[in-house]
């Protein structure tokens, strides 16, 4: 027969007397009863031994009713606890709004009834446990989720041991999408399973706490000493584990992650400040694929703030007139006249009182969408100068990126600002950089060879950094190459690079390409192109990027 250890906090003897004797005539389990009179006492037993029950008298001589009940419902919560009442209505709603939900009274009491309470309060409390359990699993990965998360945090954060640091990782997987959108959600969901059970048996060296947060992301708290958390020993476990390949039913599958870590160096940080901090390191590398771990310093906020006032400002940027166009001339290395010129945008915001350049906005542009407008705002101010260009043979590039190309309706965009004006599309060419042209989308092939299609030329940007043979080229655009300027910088001493521009030069003069000498700033670098088969030379040597009155002033002075 079960044993119960159940503990009676009852100051009066004439009632301490009345539960014994009906807890000995229960018959379906042993009792073993502790007698309390005083909260005093009661804590000292509750520390010391395990209890299956409590019957708990509110007025002890120590401690009010409602002190009473505070200390027992919100300490020892997980132990079943039977009050008992003297019928005082407004003493047991109370208690109901304490947490109480198991009553006895005093003066109606016998041993079936008492054997009952104390077995119907087990078995609640056992319900409310597993329903407790059930609120903090994930159901999809059956992992612990945010809400205990939450709770674990709380709970630790205070009690830091010393020399030890409290980190939170935030495991972010960037293509989850694509996986589901291919193989279905049902795997999908046995992808996420598996990844974290991969991550839950890392052999940490540390205190660790895995949870799923939402969507596809998982965070890993942990307490490490400032050794091993110095020496990345758990940032090296994470990226080696999630590098491999995973296999979800007869897939193998390359997830795409990225990993971010904060530390808490003040006891009044709380979760929702790590995770904002996490999301900080993540928002500055999630568009690099080359790089899988970011650490949260408080510099990202200023940066993350400066993107944000940025891109608020450049909505407003082309209503307000702030944007505007500079031309860097291309000088033919044979009479040094200016044949082409290559089109830049330039941002004066007055709101923030000072220039913002290129380098900073454009990728901000490209994160919020704006790129587009930006994009057909080029295109439309080169076009309103289209008679100038007409009249002195000048051929204006435009630069594309691949988020352009990558809208549905781009290239129709374009020919429908053309189709409003007298402009024709030969006077322009759009320029991509190399690895554009095999980007795997499908927007960006159909975009480029619809406008190759209606007259206009493509060129292609910083050529020899990536993988473009000459046959590609003339196929998918047949007309231009630039050569990167990064083989034109040292061309007079470096003899690797100059056998590297004449095999260009050489190739496209045979088969009717254009080439273009990028970055040339010196003499010295001017005379050795002069030697090879160049056509064209743009660089701060002849021309730094001018607004459209100064190129209008130079081609009219001539």
């Amino acid at each position: 027969m079960t044993t119960m250890n159940i503990l009676i906090i009852e100051d009066l003897i004439s009632d301490q007397d009345l539960l014994l004797y009906h807890l000995n005539r229960i018959k379906t389990f042993h009792t073993k009863a502790n007698i309390s009179e005083t909260m005093k006492s009661a804590e000292e037993a509750l520390k010391t031994s395990h209890y299956d029950a409590i019957l708990l008298d509110l007025n002890l001589p120590d401690s009010s009713a409602i002190n009473t009940l505070n200390k027992i419902l919100k300490t020892y919560r997980n132990i079943p606890t039977i009050i008992m009442t003297t019928s005082d209505p407004e003493l047991e709603k109370q208690a109901i709004q304490l947490g109480a939900q198991d009553f006895l009274d005093k003066h109606h009491l016998d041993s079936r009834i008492l054997e009952k309470s104390i077995l119907f309060s087990i078995e609640r409390q056992k319900f409310m446990e597993n329903l407790l359990n059930l609120s903090f699993i994930d159901p999809i990965t059956n992992q612990y989720n945010f809400k205990f998360l939450m709770e674990t945090y709380n709970n630790i954060y205070r009690n830091i041991p010393k020399d030890f640091i409290l980190s939170l990782y935030l495991i972010d997987i960037r293509n989850f999408n694509e996986f589901n959108l291919s193989f279905g959600h049902e795997l999908g969901d046995a992808l996420l399973t598996d990844i974290g059970i991969k991550l839950k048996n890392i052999p940490y060296n540390h205190y660790f706490f895995l949870a799923r947060g939402s969507g596809t992301q998982y965070y890993l708290l942990t307490i490490q000493n400032y050794v091993d958390l110095k020496s990345e020993i758990t940032s090296s476990k994470l990226t080696e584990s999630l590098m491999k390949d995973f296999k979800c039913a007869d897939n193998f599958v390359h997830i795409n992650f990225k990993i971010t870590r904060t530390d808490v160096f003040s006891h009044k940080t709380t979760l929702h400040d790590l995770i904002n901090e996490c999301e900080f390191a993540l928002h500055e590398i999630k568009l690099n694929d080359d790089i899988h771990y970011n650490i949260y310093h408080p510099e990202l906020n200023k940066r993350l703030n400066r993107k944000r006032l940025i891109g608020k400002h450049l909505s407003k940027s082309i209503e307000k007139n702030e944007l505007y166009l500079v031309y860097q001339p291309v000088v033919n290395i044979e009479n040094e006249n200016i044949d082409f010129c290559e089109t830049r945008i330039r941002w004066n915001c007055k709101d923030l009182g000072f220039p913002v350049y290129p380098d900073e906005f454009i990728p901000i542009a490209e994160e919020t969408g704006f790129i587009k407008n930006i994009g057909l705002f080029v295109i439309s101010t080169a076009i309103d100068n289209y008679e100038f260009f007409k009249k002195h043979s000048i051929i204006v590039s435009i630069n594309l990126s691949v988020n352009e190309l990558d809208q549905k309706d781009f290239a129709q965009n374009v020919i429908d600002l053309f189709e409003l004006s007298v402009a024709l599309p030969q006077q322009y060419v759009f320029e991509i950089t190399e690895h554009t042209q095999f980007i795997d989308s499908l927007n960006v092939h159909r975009n480029i060879y619809q406008l190759i299609e209606y007259g206009f030329t493509f060129s292609i940007d910083d050529f020899g950094t990536g993988y473009s043979t000459f046959q590609q080229i003339a196929r998918f655009s047949g007309s231009i190459i630039k050569i990167d300027k990064s083989f034109i910088q040292d061309i007079e001493i470096d003899n690797y690079n100059k056998a590297i521009i004449s095999a260009i030069a050489n190739m496209g003069k045979t088969l009717g390409i254009t080439v273009v000498a990028e970055g040339v700033e010196t003499l010295s670098q001017l005379n050795a192109l002069r030697t090879m088969n160049i056509n064209y030379i743009q660089g701060y040597y002849f021309y730094k990027p001018m607004v459209f009155e100064n190129l209008k002033n130079i081609k009219e002075s001539v």
